[in-house]
């Protein structure tokens, strides 16, 4: 039995890799024979695209068609809103963003795994991803488009930087000290009893 040679070639599905100008690549296998019509074929791949730049990351591994294998197109079932197909889960417009800001702060992503109860027994695991700016975390903006993004991310990220210069503020009061202060004679009371034998 032999196995179809893979075949790889290049695409241009996702938006966010070919801004960054990281290749997206197809592998693979020529169609079977019921895929195929008389006029068209049905080609099915894997997309895979990986790396980092300018501070944004992405990872891609997505069942991609195609009916002329020059334009691919994800399958349904993997298929997001246009304004999350960002690479990870964080919205489009939020990449943009970044993207944007890419040349005035060293910017990035940081996820984090969120468990919520559901129910009595069950819970539920998700990735939070939120942008990083100059190493300072923030949470991700509510925004339509990246201009809005943009102001929100540089708003929250002045919030927060400011927020992180406050000075610390000061221990709480030791309970005993702010009583022997109101009332001074439980202090020599006690101590003095103690120095004398009597309690």
């Amino acid at each position: 039995m032999t196995t179809a040679k893979k075949i790889k070639t290049t695409a241009a599905v996702f938006e966010l890799p070919q801004k960054l100008g990281i290749l997206q690549y197809v592998e693979y296998e020529p169609p079977r024979r019921e895929w195929c019509t008389s006029d068209v074929c049905l080609y099915e791949g894997l997309l895979t695209a990986e790396g980092c730049k300018r501070g944004i990351c992405v990872r891609y591994r997505v069942w991609v068609h195609s009916k002329d294998r020059r334009t691919w197109e994800a399958g349904e079932r993997w298929r997001r809103r246009r304004d999350e197909e960002a690479g990870g889960c964080i919205k489009q417009q939020v990449a943009d963003a970044l993207w944007e800001l890419s040349d005035r702060f060293d910017v990035g992503v940081w996820y984090r795994r969120v468990e919520e109860k559901v129910g009595m027994l069950r819970h539920e695991v998700h990735g939070n991803c939120d942008p990083v700016v100059n190493g300072v975390e923030l949470d991700q903006p509510h925004c339509r488009t990246a201009e809005e993004c943009v102001k929100q991310i540089l708003e929250d990220y002045k919030r927060e930087v400011e927020r992180l210069n406050e000075p610390p503020p000061l221990p709480p009061p030791d309970p005993a000290k702010e009583l022997l202060r109101e009332w001074p004679e439980l202090g020599h009371s006690a101590w003095s009893g103690l120095g004398s034998g009597r309690f």
